[in-house]
């Protein structure tokens, strides 16, 4: 949430405190988001896009 880097939308708002448990539930919420095709072209590959604080 940085206003250097801006988009136009994202898929997903994941709240966490930092620890191992917040990358995990950031990886799952990123699997659930591949799953349902949800992700932006970046001309290499599609990624989902999960912003994680």
């Amino acid at each position: 949430m940085n206003p250097d880097y801006l988009v136009q939308e994202a898929y997903a708002i994941l709240l966490d405190l930092g620890s191992a448990f917040g990358l995990a539930a950031t990886e799952g919420v990123m699997a659930l988001l591949r799953e349902r095709g949800v992700s932006i072209d970046t001309h290499v590959a599609r990624v989902p896009l999960c912003l994680r604080r």
